[in-house]
């Protein structure tokens, strides 16, 4: 059964880790919006069927390797899949497993023939170096969004989650006489005016604090959770005080975009949350470089790979870079001790050394991060902080 994901969750992830099957086929492959470019994507994608064929072909029948292929070339006809795709095509599959994924960022051409499927890339991916979601907010009601590099997307938000101050708290309401509006003209400051008597202001700022918390809540258990996206606040500063006190959404971060989103442009809020995300993406990975050059020193990392994997096996290892991109063929013969094999990616029977550790990593509750090259603080293609 073929299955189209364009969300790429925690979930997802650890499903297509857990997947194991003597074969399985990942193909990753770069792809286009719209016409004419998009005409260039199904010459690639036949020239990577070629290359998984007559790797196939190396220890299958001609009947195995047409039941394994039929799928993919099931695909070349759907004219609807190849006018719709977005930047980056990947597909998992087995004999009795068959899933698409459509990516918001291109991917390098690559196909795998492993033991399990090699998510190394969809790791980056969706560690969010350019997605983010953004909380659209004011006094009564919110809106979030899902965005990267390239601009915003609204969300449909769940039916159970209530999205103005009257649906969220309902009864429990201050009166309706008492009320709460914002005057400003369309510049960057807007005031907030309370109109009221006697206490009825103090009723208004409880409802207010209700009704963050109930987002705060909302958001967190039904979108960062699953996905793992940075959160980018956009309200007016004493918004941001308040919901900041009342959050408990860890993806939440500091900086935010500090104005009322209604007067942005969706093109100028996406840069603006964006930059957000990415400084604070180099300012991790630049902390954690530093830290390694520190740790090695004192044996509390190390860039090795054979150290490495064994340390990631014994569960020892804290964080886990890898450079994106890079292939290390080969497979961990013992996963208990973490004895590996290196060898030629063309033998069915290995895979990539990087996306096994990954894999390993993540059930021993490692923090696995995909970096770039220029990135790496080591050219050995992985570096690994100790917890002891």
């Amino acid at each position: 059964m073929t299955t189209k994901i364009t969300d790429i969750t925690n979930e997802l992830l650890r499903e297509l880790i857990v997947h194991k099957n003597s074969l399985s086929v990942s193909l990753y492959m770069p792809t286009h919006r719209s016409h004419p470019t998009n005409l260039q994507d199904i010459i690639l994608y036949k020239n990577l069927l070629k290359q998984l064929k007559e790797s196939l072909q190396v220890k299958f029948s001609e009947q195995e390797v047409h039941q394994l292929i039929n799928p993919f070339n099931e695909l070349i006809q759907d004219q609807e899949l190849w006018n719709k795709t977005l930047d980056g095509l990947v597909i998992f599959s087995t004999k009795d497993y068959f899933k698409l994924l459509f990516l918001q960022v291109p991917v390098e051409p690559l196909v795998i023939v492993s033991e399990s499927f090699h998510t190394k890339p969809l790791r980056q991916y969706a560690q969010s170096k350019g997605r983010f979601h953004v909380l659209s907010l004011n006094l009564d009601r919110f809106q979030l969004y899902e965005g990267n590099r390239y601009g915003i997307t609204e969300i449909e938000l769940d039916f159970k989650i209530p999205k103005t101050l009257k649906q969220a708290l309902g009864e429990e309401l201050t009166d309706k006489h008492s009320t709460v509006a914002s005057y400003g003209g369309t510049g960057m400051q807007t005031s907030t005016m309370h109109h009221g008597h006697g206490g009825k202001k103090d009723q208004i700022d409880n409802d207010v604090e209700k009704f963050f918390r109930i987002i705060s809540l909302a958001i967190h258990e039904h979108y960062s959770q699953p996905t793992g996206l940075p959160l980018i606040l956009a309200a007016l500063p004493e918004h941001h005080h308040l919901f900041q006190k009342v959050n408990k959404n860890p993806l939440l971060q500091k900086d935010g975009v500090w104005i009322n989103s209604k007067i942005l442009a969706s093109e100028k809020l996406a840069e603006m949350a964006f930059d957000i995300v990415q400084r604070n993406y180099l300012n991790k990975i630049k902390e954690l470089c530093e830290k390694f050059e520190g740790a090695r020193w004192n044996n509390n990392a190390s860039d090795n790979l054979e150290e490495v994997t064994k340390a990631v096996a014994a569960g020892r290892v804290e964080t886990l870079l890898l450079e994106q991109n890079r292939i290390i063929p080969g497979k961990i013969v013992n996963r208990l001790s973490g004895t590996i094999e290196t060898a030629d990616l063309k033998d069915l029977e290995m895979g990539d050394l990087l996306n096994s550790i990954a894999e390993i990593a993540t059930e021993k509750g490692t923090t696995v991060l995909v970096v770039s090259k220029e990135d790496m603080p080591s050219r050995s293609g992985l570096v690994a902080l100790y917890r002891y």
